[in-house]
């Protein structure tokens, strides 16, 4: 049995549309910023249906079971990276506490 993946032609378009970008960034003025934005907005869904067609592909996933795949990954970061934040918060004020602690001691000390 052969396995084989055939992604996308071109799999990374950012740095090509990047290089148009800052090019054309050097000759627009204020006024024309919409189009910079506008070249900008194309560049990220483009890499983003790339990475979708590439998940699909990959993994051999129909266009619903790649959604709620997707959808259920960035709730997992989004519940790790608040995780993240209640314990380096929690980190934080039991440092504040414990400094605080000792600071308290060392007054009724001396």
């Amino acid at each position: 049995m052969k396995l084989s993946f055939n992604v996308n032609d071109r799999t990374q378009p950012d740095p090509f549309i990047f290089e148009d970008k800052s090019v054309f960034y050097l000759y627009v003025t204020a006024d024309e910023g919409v189009f910079y934005g506008l070249l900008n907005g194309l560049s990220l869904f483009w890499s983003g249906a790339l990475i979708f067609c590439s998940l699909m592909k990959i993994h051999d996933y129909t266009v619903s079971r790649t959604v709620i795949s997707t959808v259920a990954s960035i709730i997992g970061m989004l519940a790790i990276a608040l995780l993240c934040l209640i314990f380096f918060s929690m980190f934080s004020e039991a440092i504040g506490y414990f400094s605080s602690l000792f600071q308290e001691i060392r007054i009724r000390i001396y």
